[in-house]
């Protein structure tokens, strides 16, 4: 379950409007919202993953208004160029994830065992071209 929705997001519907509607359909373009949030959260995850298990099932506030900021960092990204008050939440939502990755910061989340493995990684890449 993603940890905000649309109406999670402090955009008037005019401006996302604005800020999705590629087509000129007058309408807010849900798939790209969408978009902006799951990217929004793999950042979130990328770094909060250190530490606890992701999908954080029960998110803090603090993690929820970080990957709000971060959705309209990428909404606003789009239509160049990002206000200045945006950029700097941004900024700032990326400082408190690297403070939460390093353990400067901590969420009332569950954390991982000690020792546990990093949950939830997956690498894929090209067929080897090289043999030994």
């Amino acid at each position: 379950m993603p940890y905000i929705t649309q109406a999670d997001l402090d955009i008037p519907n005019d401006l996302l409007i604005q800020l999705t509607d590629d087509e000129q359909t007058g309408s807010v373009n849900n798939d790209r919202v969408n978009a902006a949030i799951a990217d929004a959260e793999a950042e979130v995850n990328g770094y909060v993953g250190k530490y606890f298990a992701v999908p954080v099932a029960n998110p803090p506030q603090i993690l929820l208004a970080i990957t709000s900021h971060i959705t309209a960092y990428h909404l606003y990204a789009r239509r160049p160029p990002v206000p200045d008050d945006i950029r700097d939440m941004d900024r700032d939502a990326h400082k408190m994830l690297v403070d939460i990755s390093k353990g400067l910061m901590t969420l009332d989340v569950e954390p991982l065992p000690k020792g546990s493995p990093l949950v939830g990684g997956v690498v894929k890449g090209s067929p080897r071209v090289f043999s030994r």
